[in-house]
């Protein structure tokens, strides 16, 4: 019988430092912050080194990756032409994750809150 390879989804940018600490048996303390959209790169940098980020780059699909988010509630912000199909898509995908909130500051800072409910 010949045996079929699995692929597995990459995890986010930056996910590995975040997949790292929560293999160790550690959770944040707070939030992950997660940046969406045009200025996400941009904005994950700048809170890299003192909160824990992941990223959504604007040309992916939030069911590209693998979020290391199991038991952890996700802060994501909207950095710019984020669509609203893309919205409940990165919610869902981070649901299925694991996380057990989701809230989403929009560009227009008005805020969604997605819960495990």
């Amino acid at each position: 019988m010949r045996m079929i390879p699995i692929k597995t989804k990459p995890l986010p940018p930056y996910g590995q430092k975040l997949q790292a600490y929560l293999q160790k048996g550690f959770k944040p303390k707070n939030s992950i912050f997660l940046f969406l959209s045009f200025k996400a790169w941009e904005k994950a940098k700048a809170f890299n080194q003192s909160q824990v980020v992941l990223l959504l780059p604007a040309d992916r699909s939030p069911y590209d990756y693998c979020w290391p988010v199991q038991g952890c509630s996700v802060l994501a912000f909207d950095t710019g032409g984020l669509e609203p199909n893309t919205i409940e898509q990165t919610a869902h995908a981070l649901l299925l994750a694991g996380a057990l909130s989701v809230h989403i500051i929009l560009f227009d800072n008005r805020l969604v809150v997605y819960r495990r409910d």
